[in-house]
């Protein structure tokens, strides 16, 4: 649980949640580098405690319902915690997921740092399908204003976000 702790305690000044919030969130970020998946069920596998592996995936529920992220946190823990040099790539991505009966649509930026992406900033869509253009061009937005241009090599994604408005960088 030392970990966890470290975790934690190092997560808590961008985060304003609680403690067993930050310490659930933990567990999960340190379960992810052990499955190597954003699967739930693997994921609670993982999770350290004397609870059942049903107990964490329950916790783990609970933890994502509900759950709001302000973005501009997110982005300010990740270039404080990484220190980019150089430029880097953008990778954006589009997922869905089933929580319960529910699909969860999850439209993702993330950036390329040491052979790893990390995702920057996400938007959950409440629809099926493709993202709209804007919502990407929102995310891209965001992520030159936090970055800078200059920092910014270019964007990979999916010829899925092929849109009909451009962005200049």
């Amino acid at each position: 649980m030392k970990q966890v702790d470290e975790l934690r305690k190092g997560l808590s000044p961008y985060l304003n949640w609680n403690k067993a919030r930050l310490t659930c969130f933990s567990q999960m970020v340190l379960a992810l580098f052990m499955v190597r998946s954003v699967n739930l069920t693997q994921i609670a596998t993982a999770f350290q405690g004397k609870a059942t592996t049903d107990s964490h995936y329950k916790r783990l529920q609970r933890f994502f319902r509900g759950l709001t992220v302000d973005m501009s946190c997110i982005f300010d823990m990740i270039l404080t915690l990484f220190v980019i040099e150089g430029k880097v790539w953008l990778m954006m991505d589009r997922t869905n997921w089933q929580f319960g009966k529910k699909n969860m649509n999850i439209l993702t930026l993330a950036i390329g740092y040491k052979g790893i992406a990390i995702p920057l900033a996400w938007f959950v869509m409440n629809k099926a399908g493709n993202s709209f253009t804007e919502d990407r061009i929102q995310l891209l937005e965001k992520a030159m204003s936090m970055i800078g241009k200059l920092k910014i090599k270019g964007l990979i994604a999916d010829r899925e976000f092929i849109g009909m408005r451009g962005l200049t960088i």
